[in-house]
């Protein structure tokens, strides 16, 4: 987004226990401040837990918490603010202060649970998109996929490693889970492309920018990648089958 692109932008946490005031966001940009990364979590909602309903069994966002959140971003962008949202819940993953201190593991236990965090956010982006106030998703906040299982969160960077390595395919694969959140988004976009049976292309298709390489997936390009960038030579990429690319090939392969 041109937000990002311009120049360095600095924001602060808005993770209050109700929704920002006018005031406040004013007082606010008039620190400097140009965005918040704004959390809901405290908020008092219709159900158990707010817009998501309740963390244990997501049934689709509680409408009169969704008037609330899209209210504060207003507010946000009449006080020339942007927004960041982010979730400290997700369905499988309540938010440890609103757990009784208790750390909430289920979505790193069980895929189960990515499938009603992916249509969580799915639906969340929907009912979000196109406001102005809106510059990005913070998809998962602090994921903890090692916790409980006797990892240390200061390991050595190789016994993390080894651990990450082990855990790749299961419910504990962030890089996996986050994938499966993005794909979702993109899945809902074609699903909505496709009911009006409209014609579209995506990009790009193995360009040298590699920023919407979806054939890449989400995982981080090797320091080999960049550093042969800089001294302008080819570096071989592994594309292949992903989450975030299936929902392209599979009606790509469709329209044959």
């Amino acid at each position: 987004m041109a937000f990002w692109d311009e120049r360095p932008r600095f924001g602060a946490n808005c993770m209050n226990d109700e929704p920002p005031s006018l005031d406040y966001l004013k007082a606010a940009r008039g620190e400097g401040v140009r965005w918040i990364r704004l959390a809901w979590d405290k908020w008092k909602g219709s159900g158990r837990d707010f817009l998501l309903g309740n963390a244990d069994r997501y049934e689709g966002l509680a409408p009169g918490d969704v008037e609330i959140l899209r209210a504060a971003l207003d507010r946000a962008q009449a006080a020339g603010l942007k927004v960041v949202v982010v979730p400290l819940s997700l369905p499988g993953m309540r938010w440890r202060q609103n757990n009784g201190g208790a750390f909430d593991g289920r979505i790193w236990r069980d895929k189960a649970w990515w499938e009603q965090a992916a249509r969580y956010w799915r639906d969340l982006a929907a009912c979000l998109k196109g406001h102005p106030a809106l510059v990005a998703y913070n998809l998962v906040n602090e994921p903890a996929p090692e916790a409980g299982t006797g990892l240390e969160e200061d390991a050595p960077p190789g016994r993390m490693k080894a651990w990450y390595g082990g855990v790749r395919g299961t419910a504990r694969d962030l890089p996996a889970f986050s994938q499966r959140l993005a794909a979702a988004y993109l899945e809902d976009v074609l699903s909505a492309l496709d009911a009006r049976r409209s014609h579209w292309a995506f990009y790009s298709f193995r360009e040298p920018y590699d920023g919407f390489d979806y054939e890449l997936g989400t995982r981080k390009l090797p320091w080999g990648y960049w550093k042969a960038q800089a001294e302008g030579r080819s570096w071989p990429l592994e594309r292949g089958a992903n989450p975030v690319f299936h929902p392209i090939s599979r009606r790509l392969k469709k329209g044959e």
